[in-house]
């Protein structure tokens, strides 16, 4: 990645080299809109277990011990009963995208509903963890469907199986075609969940949320959608995620931040900055709502010193943020790339030196800083200053893909000197 003109670093947040070359239709037509997120899990039973609420707030409150005890509690009073495998298969999908996502490489902060990159993380237990808790809950599913094909609940939740299959495909392995093949199994269960029971409103968020991607396609790309099964209206598709957010019993927030997250990407920005917003206010730890927020207001709104102003919120309860799992240094790191695209060098080079010098969850997060550091110096024409943050750049002992710009242009820099 090049030292960039400063005027062009919105765009950037947006467009990436990176998201530029992995774009491709697919992406749109599935259900990665709610990564950043839990995902809660649906259905319309009267006998709903008390510890659903629980994890829901566990959930958006990032307490993942607390949600996943309750869902434990749900297993262990009716094995039978696929609500608490569901809600378990939740956790722990969130557990592992918590564990491949990256906080500095915007893969939870942008204003698509995407991640860029295949991670380059460990996360085998996470993942094997994530599958064995689906697996089970897919079996225990197709054995009650067997029994009874009527089972609508049972039927919900071998959809939802399939939703975080397909999320875990496309998000965190980069397999195209899986995710399709998860993705449009999900939505096509779902339909029939509805077709039992049309008041299971909570099934459609997965069919609104394809729905809406395939509807704002390019036109070149929406016969493809058509022939494989994706059809879509965007104010119908709004219209069912308004309904969930209404009506749902299971999954009112998801919709929230679903309609949050499609605005940001293909609509109304500021829908969306008003949604957050409120969720904010009534989670107030969780950090990625925050990050989100900011970063649509920087990459969509344009507006800057309204997102400095998340940054430095999250400064101030750092301490009570940072045991969730944000670190200062990735505040401080955001907050250097914004004065950065406001042209305001001392006070960027100030935040990436504060980066540098904190407690950091992510080992891009320094050298990104140093990198940054030295596109200034070299912009305010210190050559000696730019080589030496350059060479700093490559002590970088991470994997090569995912700093390869960055390094290709550190080394350029230095062998020039």
């Amino acid at each position: 990645m090049k030292c960039r003109p400063l005027t062009a670093w919105a765009s950037h947040l947006v467009n990436s080299q990176r998201l530029t070359r992995r774009r491709a239709f697919f992406r749109g037509m599935l259900f990665v809109s709610i990564l950043w997120l839990p995902t809660m899990t649906s259905g319309v039973p009267r006998d709903v277990p008390n510890e659903v609420a629980e994890v829901q707030d566990a959930l958006y409150r990032l307490e993942f011990d607390r949600a996943e005890e309750a869902c434990n509690k749900m297993i262990s009073r009716d094995p039978r009963d696929p609500t608490g495998y569901g809600f378990l298969s939740i956790v722990r999908w969130n557990l592992l995208l918590q564990a491949a996502a990256n906080l500095t490489l915007d893969d939870y902060s942008t204003p698509t509903p995407f991640t860029k990159q295949k991670t380059y993380k460990p996360i085998e237990k996470e993942s094997q963890e994530f599958h064995q808790i689906t697996d089970k809950l897919v079996s225990l599913c197709e054995n009650l469907l067997q029994q009874n094909p009527n089972d609508t609940r049972a039927l919900y939740f071998l959809g939802l199986a399939n939703e975080n299959l397909s999320s875990e495909q496309l998000a965190v392995l980069k397999s195209r075609g899986q995710g399709i093949h998860y993705g449009k199994k999900a939505m096509e269960i779902h339909r029939r969940v509805l077709i039992q029971d049309p008041d299971f409103v909570d099934a459609n968020l997965s069919i609104a949320t394809g729905e809406f991607a395939a509807a704002t396609l390019p036109w070149g790309l929406k016969f493809i959608a058509f022939l494989l099964g994706y059809r879509g209206n965007r104010e119908e598709a709004l219209a069912k995620l308004e309904t969930v957010a209404e009506r749902g019993v299971y999954r009112p927030l998801d919709a929230r931040v679903v309609l949050a997250l499609l605005q940001a990407w293909k609509g109304d920005p500021n829908q969306a900055i008003q949604i957050l917003a409120s969720l904010g206010k009534r989670f107030p730890m969780n950090y990625l709502i925050e990050i989100n927020r900011a970063a649509i207001l920087e990459g969509r709104l344009k507006d800057r010193r309204a997102a400095l102003d998340v940054y430095f919120a999250l400064l101030e309860k750092i301490d009570v943020v940072g045991k969730l799992g944000l670190m200062p240094g990735e505040v401080h790191h955001r907050i250097g790339k914004t004065y950065y695209g406001l042209r305001e060098y001392s006070k960027a080079l100030e935040a990436f030196d504060a980066a540098i010098h904190s407690k950091v969850s992510e080992a891009e997060t320094v050298p990104l800083s140093h990198y940054y550091i030295a596109c200034i110096s070299e912009e305010q024409g210190d050559k000696q200053q730019a080589i030496e943050h350059f060479r700093l750049v490559l002590k970088y002992t991470g994997p090569e893909e995912v700093l390869e710009d960055e390094l290709k242009e550190a080394r350029k820099k230095t062998r020039s000197s």
